[in-house]
């Protein structure tokens, strides 16, 4: 199931992200100082975000098949440019014993319908965590419009249980350049507690 989440999702997500990309001009950010945070507490998408305040990211709260995705993208000015989305499942529930298994086919997916023809193995699988977040990860190239870019997807599962999907775009060879401030973004990222109705409803 949770690889069919990510199949109906993937799709719109590059759009959205390879877009932003396109339409955005580069230039050097010359604020290298310790950035501060806003926190932001997002109640349709279930998730209190940390998102940057110097300078101010700008985020977005999209519709994703029983969910909502939170889409953060720098300002115009930072180098380089990048956006990520952030998909939290709260109505899904994954045994911690079998994310390997599932993380892995829904990684495959991802790759699927971005084109790309080979699939990861088991032993290709890297195993990351950020804060409370236990995840596997996987980086490719992508070319879209004449444009090359990296991509960086990330399957992850909170304490609860419930699946976190991570999607990163940057210009080709850009993803290092932001790796600090995107692992601080997902270390922070914490989940609004389901009221007990929806507990319910989950049973």
């Amino acid at each position: 199931m949770f690889s069919t989440v990510v199949r109906n999702v993937v799709g719109k997500l590059l759009v959205t992200l390879v877009l932003f990309l396109l339409g955005s001009g580069v230039f050097a950010d010359s604020d290298r100082a310790k950035r501060p945070f806003s926190v932001v507490e997002i109640e349709k998408a279930k998730l209190i975000v940390y998102v940057p305040a110097r300078p101010e990211w700008d985020y977005s709260v999209e519709p994703r098949d029983g969910t909502y995705a939170v889409i953060l993208t720098t300002p115009e000015k930072f180098y380089p440019q990048a956006s990520m989305e952030i998909i939290l499942n709260h109505r899904l529930d994954i045994n911690p014993l079998n994310f390997e298994v599932t993380a892995l086919d829904a990684l495959n997916t991802i790759r699927q319908r971005s084109g790309m023809r080979k699939s990861l193995t088991k032993s290709d699988l890297q195993f990351v965590s950020f804060g409370d977040i236990q995840a596997y990860e996987d980086t490719f190239e992508l070319k879209l419009k004449g444009k090359n870019f990296s991509v960086k997807s990330i399957m992850g599962l909170m304490p609860s249980g419930h699946p976190i999907t991570i999607f990163i775009a940057t210009p080709k060879g850009q993803l290092k350049h932001i790796k600090v401030i995107t692992e601080k973004i997902f270390g922070k990222l914490k989940e609004i507690q389901s009221n007990p109705s929806e507990k319910m409803l989950r049973k």
